[in-house]
């Protein structure tokens, strides 16, 4: 039997602004609303549920398990992984959000990016 090759991309905050009243969940500030009005996120437990039920055809499937691209895509090691996030969290933090605004402490921004 051939084994099928499976990758599953999860917007974590799919479908937020729906039990919130909101109109979709495009954007941070939608998110932001929908988080702040205790909606809870579903994405990734419904992302879970449909990993386990294809646990029991394991033997036929590959399962995709390094994003990014594409160095971690191509490269499928964790190492290469952990240094390509460690790599792009630094340069979101440190690049994109110091250009956006004035920050003073960019310390408690690494924090709060471990802390997501």
């Amino acid at each position: 039997m051939q084994r099928l090759t499976l990758g599953l991309v999860v917007n974590p905050f799919a479908g937020v602004g729906g039990p919130a009243g909101l109109k979709g969940s495009d954007g941070a500030e939608i998110v932001a609303q929908a988080l702040a009005r205790g909606v809870q996120l579903r994405a990734p437990e419904r992302a879970q549920r449909c990993l386990a039920a294809l646990d029991t055809h394991r033997s036929q499937l590959t399962l995709l398990t390094y994003g990014g691209f594409p160095e971690p895509f191509f490269a499928q090691s964790a190492r290469d992984w952990k240094r390509w996030q460690r790599e792009r969290l630094s340069r979101v933090i440190h690049e994109d959000l110091v250009s956006l605004e004035q920050v003073k402490e960019i310390s408690q921004l690494d924090l709060l990016a471990i802390m997501l």
